[in-house]
């Protein structure tokens, strides 16, 4: 009997729990929201950027300019997103707080240096809710809020999201080589992902082989040899896998170099006139890298 109060005891606790758990999950349910609009103006020059997400045609439209722009050009459509989106983000957003925004967000000091931002919140029924700064912003409202908007075109609102979020990873290499007894290496940190997905971004139609011969890196000397470096010890994300492959100058003549996971520091030998090619597998997605060694 003991046994059959414990178990009673513990499906009601379970139970409890989930209800709870599922009463306290945030549901909007205010007005209607027909646009959310946001326009940036950076305080060097008064360029400007302005989003428009249009929740009644299901898409996001943006433009940029400058004050002394005699035209302003209309705003282009960089996404359109599913109907069925719309009610999770407008959840994810209210949690953040977006509609509970304060009219104006003054700056400390009172200091305002020309620029500034502007949210405007256009509901069905026609009304607005506007909500300004210049200096000051609430950081944490619109963090979160660009998750949620990211999630649903790919692309952060209010330009808060760490740039390792929502671009590939860029990655650091070495080619080393000896003149005699001196040794010397020319690093480069930042060799940019080629094609790539991550997150919500994807490019895959770059042509690695004719990318790298017109985008050169280094400039080899066919008297020297060369080993080239990687080192992870910058990364902020951990690869799973990796994959170097070279082939001619006219991408054939494939051959494998390595075919790995993590590791510190690698370093290999390079051929003249060749393309590398790096592919790396992230938590986030696959980027590939590329580098050419011709000689003239």
């Amino acid at each position: 009997m003991r046994n059959l109060k414990t178990v009673l005891i513990l499906v009601f606790l379970v139970i409890l729990i989930v209800s709870l758990s599922s009463c306290s999950r945030y549901k909007y349910e205010g007005k209607d929201v027909s646009s959310i609009e946001y326009t940036a103006v950076d305080y060097n020059g008064g360029y400007t950027r302005e989003t428009r997400v249009d929740l009644i045609d299901c898409q996001v439209l943006k433009r940029e300019f400058l004050p002394s722009d005699n035209i302003i050009e209309e705003y282009s459509i960089v996404y359109n997103f599913e109907i069925s989106s719309i009610d999770s983000f407008l959840d994810e957003v209210g949690e953040a707080g977006l509609f509970d925004l304060k009219d104006n967000y003054p700056s400390p000091g009172g200091i305002a240096d020309g620029g500034g931002w502007t949210l405007t919140i256009y509901y069905v029924d026609g009304t607005s809710k506007v909500s300004t700064g210049d200096n000051n912003y609430p950081n944490d409202v619109f963090k979160k809020a660009d998750y949620a908007f990211y999630n649903l075109y790919g692309d952060d609102l209010f330009e808060t999201l760490p740039r390792s979020y929502t671009n590939p990873p860029s990655i650091d290499i070495a080619f080393d080589y000896s003149i005699g007894s001196n040794h010397y290496s020319q690093g480069y940190s930042g060799l940019s992902a080629i094609n790539y997905t991550w997150n919500k971004s994807v490019v895959s139609d770059v042509d690695v082989i004719a990318y790298a011969i017109q985008n050169p890196l280094h400039e080899f000397d066919s008297s020297h040899i060369y080993k080239f470096v990687l080192w992870t010890k910058n990364y902020k994300y951990r690869f799973s896998k990796m994959i170097i492959t070279s082939f001619d100058l006219k991408g054939n003549d494939r051959k494998e170099i390595d075919n790995t996971g993590w590791f510190n520091q690698k370093e290999y030998s390079l051929e003249f006139n060749r393309i590398y090619v790096i592919k790396m597998t992230f938590p986030y997605g696959t980027c590939e890298y590329a580098f050419s060694t011709v000689v003239e």
